[in-house]
């Protein structure tokens, strides 16, 4: 008898669910479990409800039990992660969170509350930070970061100083400090500052790109070589490094060498600029090949993306013009 009972407050309590009764779909759930704990489904559909009534520790606790049974449902994993985003437990909805989004990538929903964890856990470790060592190099590093992040450049040198004032060898710093003065086309200081970092971290693969960058901008083609050359056997994916080693191959006459690396830069996934810049060297390096044909079509891709680019600047512009 006790079977056909809870049975009979699971499908009750799924009728008050669907109707948007949760306070009563709750009771009858509950009802249920007590007469047949292993009722499957039960706990996840209790744990969504206990969440919209803003329960949120029993939801909690409802949807652990529930992604214990099934651990790789979406809605179960971002209906969890959610109750913990709601009690200040970033940190733990961070995992169901990100399990919800491999299984669902274009959920708008569990994007935003990644995002919410993410950011809220930052916060959270930040304040911890400053509460902890408010005088630390890690310290003066999140101040140069905001600030860098601000465009307040002259602030963010200063605490990038203080960091290397406290903390000598610590990587990075150099590097960023680079950043900001290649930014500012500011390319010896740049080439200074990536140099130093290089002393720090002479394999790392993004250093050694930008040192390349600004010597190649610099006019520097064969000492720029090596460190391109550097950057893109430590990680092939950094698509303008491809970009920039074509280009300096290029200048120097090593045509098959440069369509290499300038064909690597148009891979999936390389950023618009790169792109843009890959489709117009190899339409001038085939040129000089003497294959019009290749040359006319990257010519065209070229056109394309920069048309495109360009319509979206006008839309933008536009959108701004009616906000105002």
């Amino acid at each position: 008898m006790v079977p056909q009972m809870a049975e009979g407050h699971m499908h009750l309590g799924w009728v008050h669910h669907r109707r948007g009764q949760y306070q009563d779909a709750i009771q009858s759930l509950r009802e249920a479990l007590d007469l047949n704990p292993n009722l499957p489904g039960v706990q996840a559909v209790l744990g969504m409800d206990y969440l919209l009534v803003g329960l949120f520790h029993e939801a909690r606790d409802a949807l652990e039990r529930a992604r214990a049974m099934d651990k790789d449902n979406p809605d179960i994993n971002s209906a969890l992660g959610l109750a913990y985003l709601k009690l200040g437990e970033y940190e733990k909805a961070i995992p169901p969170l990100s399990a919800a989004r491999d299984a669902k990538p274009r959920d708008v929903d569990v994007i935003f509350y990644l995002a919410q964890a993410h950011a809220k856990l930052s916060i959270q470790l930040h304040d911890l930070l400053f509460q902890g060592a408010p005088e630390s190099a890690r310290v003066y590093q999140v101040r140069a970061e905001s600030f860098a992040m601000a465009g307040q450049s002259k602030d963010a040198l200063e605490a990038y100083r203080r960091v290397l004032e406290l903390k000598p060898g610590l990587p990075g710093i150099h590097e960023a400090i680079g950043d900001i003065h290649s930014e500012a086309a500011d390319y010896a200081r740049a080439e200074d500052s990536y140099r130093m970092e290089l002393t720090i971290s002479p394999q790392n693969a993004g250093v050694n790109y930008r040192y390349g960058s600004v010597l190649l901008k610099q006019g520097r083609t064969d000492e720029a070589l090596p460190y391109l050359q550097a950057a893109v056997k430590a990680d092939p994916t950094i698509r303008p490094a491809h970009y920039q080693l074509g280009k300096a191959l290029l200048d120097r006459g090593h045509l098959e060498a440069a369509e290499k690396s300038l064909l690597d830069a148009i891979a999936p996934g390389a950023p618009e600029q790169t792109l843009l810049s890959a489709h117009y060297q190899l339409s001038q390096l085939y040129r000089r090949l003497n294959r019009d044909s290749d040359a006319n079509q990257h010519r065209a891709q070229f056109q394309s993306l920069q048309q495109g680019k360009r319509e979206r600047t006008v839309r933008t512009l536009e959108e701004m013009r009616k906000d105002r």
